[in-house]
């Protein structure tokens, strides 16, 4: 679990706000360090980064408007974010695990049921809606898919859903493929989390982590589905949510970001495979599931495809990822790479190569 100064547990509102800005400080340093290795590097340490960012804002803005949920909202991601970017201060993710445990009954008849708070959800994810209590269905006009996820995950329980709304939402193949094989992904894991009785069972340590990459990757799917750009005819609610403000351009919902990006992150979806493609390889593998034939060469063009989109944003001092601000200055210093997205020269060893 999760702590602030005091030693309490971060389950409050205001101490689901501290998340992004976590994410935020850790995610500065490994994309800096990981520039210089190259564009595939580069791809793969700014996906996993990104992925961290959305589960800490989607996770953030929902201590609010799926309050119910906060608690086990908070011991996901205490496991999601330690396994996404290392350790981090005042993150114990085995406690984490245990409440996360308590909950798989919950957490599995949700998913199966497709129950899910879609009127909250859809708050939560529209990162520039207002964060007050959403209006719920009158009385009469609630459906299964409206109730509240009592015990449950919303996020994760309303990914089938999100996946179905794809194509509608003109999600480029890449996309939808490795989302489809998400929700594969995420079948087996909910079937084998019904078969834990305690947090003492064999594996059942490595299904809460499991079940923290699958909120990243759904985090990931809600947000971009939500914050489509106006005048987008793509741009249809796909979780069917209140009439909520737009985002035109969701690197322009804070102070901190830039306030011009003629060619922003996140105007493509090149983050969104490579960071899918990323999640679902690690969810397999957390599954010990074999990778489908030919997925790792594939995910290893959709990180460096990425990767060179975040080296040519570093040079110019722009956003190094789809939620967040400049890691440097323009004009700061950068490796020079060639064609492949390789150094031309090997850099000094500053920092230890860490496998991000």
């Amino acid at each position: 679990m999760a702590t602030n100064e005091s030693g309490s547990d971060m389950t409050g509102t205001d101490e689901h706000g501290a998340w992004p800005g976590l994410v935020a400080d850790v995610g500065d340093g490994l994309l800096r360090a990981a520039l210089v290795f190259g564009a595939e590097r580069a791809g793969r340490a700014g996906a996993l980064v990104a992925a961290a960012q959305a589960a800490a804002l989607l996770g953030s803005r929902s201590a609010g408007v799926l309050e119910p949920e906060s608690q086990l909202t908070a011991a996901v991601l205490g496991v999601a974010l330690p396994g996404l970017l290392g350790p981090l201060p005042g993150v114990d993710p085995g406690a984490a695990e245990e409440l996360m445990i308590r909950q798989f009954p919950f957490m599995v008849r949700g998913f199966v049921s497709e129950t899910a708070d879609l009127v909250g959800l859809a708050v939560a994810a529209r990162l520039a809606a207002p964060l007050d209590a959403p209006d719920r269905p009158p009385p009469g006009q609630a459906v299964r898919a409206h109730r509240a996820a009592r015990g449950g995950c919303s996020a994760v329980q309303a990914l089938p859903l999100a996946v179905r709304a794809l194509t509608g939402l003109g999600a480029p193949q890449g996309v939808r493929s490795r989302a489809v094989d998400l929700l594969a992904a995420g079948d087996e894991l909910h079937r084998l989390m019904a078969e834990v009785r305690s947090a003492a069972d064999p594996g059942a340590r490595t299904l809460a982590r499991a079940y923290g990459t699958l909120y990243a990757a759904a985090a990931c799917l809600h947000l971009w589905s939500a914050n489509l750009p106006l005048g987008d005819d793509r741009g249809a609610d796909p979780l069917g949510g209140a009439d909520l403000p737009s985002v035109t351009d969701p690197l322009r919902v804070t102070d901190s970001l830039p306030a011009t990006d003629p060619d922003p992150l996140w105007a493509r979806a090149d983050w969104l495979a490579a960071t899918l493609g990323e999640l679902v390889d690690r969810l397999l593998a957390q599954l010990g599931q074999p990778l489908p034939p030919g997925a790792h060469g594939a995910q290893a063009d959709r990180t460096a495809r990425y990767g060179v989109q975040l080296l040519a944003a570093a040079r110019a001092g722009a956003a190094l990822t789809p939620f967040g601000a400049a890691l440097s200055p323009p004009g700061a210093a950068l490796p020079s790479f060639g064609e492949s997205g390789r150094p031309v020269t090997d850099p000094a060893p500053a920092e230890e190569d860490r496998d991000v």
